[in-house]
């Protein structure tokens, strides 16, 4: 199978690729991987919201997925990136979904 464009005119158009694509390549200098997030409260036992998150993941072993991840990219000289986010106080206010983000 190959990777198609939604919009095959557009070079910046995203890739789609099939279900169950295994041959999947990169260029390596438009490459990096982009770590949203990763809080060890959502994460790990014993977190703020480790009850809220555990189930899906443990069944998705995302911890060791991340690992696999970050290392492979790292061993392939790919960017890693981590996108944190914080919130504020106000964050949380009733019609205040951006001003708090940090």
């Amino acid at each position: 199978m190959e990777a198609t464009r939604r919009d095959r005119g557009d070079e910046s158009a995203p890739v789609y690729l099939a279900k169950d694509e295994i041959n999947l390549g990169f260029e390596p200098d438009r490459t990096a991987l982009l770590v949203i997030d990763p809080v060890n409260d959502f994460l790990s036992d014993g977190g703020a919201g480790w009850e809220m998150t555990k189930t899906t993941v443990t069944m998705n072993d995302v911890v060791s997925n991340l690992k696999r991840a970050i290392g492979g990219a790292r061993a392939r000289n790919v960017p890693v990136l981590f996108g944190p986010m914080a919130y504020t106080e106000g964050t949380t206010q009733k019609g205040n979904c951006n001003g708090g983000v940090e």
